[in-house]
């Protein structure tokens, strides 16, 4: 029983690691669109920079706002809110600096870009696995940036590295392994 009670408590703390406490500010131009600029998971409305890979796709070059910016959540992480376009999903980002190595700023540069990433320029195969936020085999590194986003520094501290490790969520690792080319040639789960 007692662990049981642990674990709850435990669980409680993480979600609400992700709510806000000091809201952002509101954009002054909350009407301008962002698109994404590599597809990325979300739960519970939150999306941490750790970046896991599970809970809902968000996919690259989905248009959004940003509706607020520079908020915290209960442990002091840097927060900022998107919205999608058609409204029907708003997701705060909350920057783990630990794991990005990035300032909340740095952070939605990279995330959001003011024009859409080009899918055109690889296959339709790779361009819809891209979408769905899965690397493949003969990838380049670019594509899985775009399929996968930033993987977490403290995990791979550059993107120079032939293995690029990424959290599947608290305890499992992903790891994607380059030749000298920077092509895709093993995906360990």
């Amino acid at each position: 029983m007692r662990f049981i009670k642990i674990i709850s408590i435990a669980l409680i703390i993480g979600g609400l690691a992700c709510a806000p406490v000091k809201q952002g500010r509101t954009i002054d131009d909350a009407s301008k669109v962002y698109f994404t600029q590599y597809s990325f998971y979300y739960v519970n409305s939150s999306h941490k920079t750790t970046n896991y890979r599970g809970g809902k796709l968000l996919p690259v070059n989905t248009p959004v706002r940003v509706v607020s910016f520079g908020g915290k959540d209960i442990l002091g992480h840097g927060t900022y809110v998107i919205q999608t376009v058609e409204g029907n999903r708003k997701i705060t980002v909350v920057n783990f600096k630990s794991e990005t190595g990035k300032t909340l700023n740095q952070v939605r540069e990279l995330m959001l870009g003011e024009k859409s990433v080009n899918l055109g320029q690889w296959s339709e195969q790779a361009a819809a696995l891209i979408k769905q936020g899965k690397p493949a085999i003969n990838m380049d590194k670019e594509m899985v940036l775009t399929a996968m986003g930033y993987p977490p520094e403290s995990m791979t501290a550059t993107l120079d590295k032939d293995a690029w490790i990424y959290y599947r969520d608290r305890l499992q690792k992903t790891r994607i392994y380059f030749n000298d080319e920077g092509k895709v040639t093993d995906i360990v789960h």
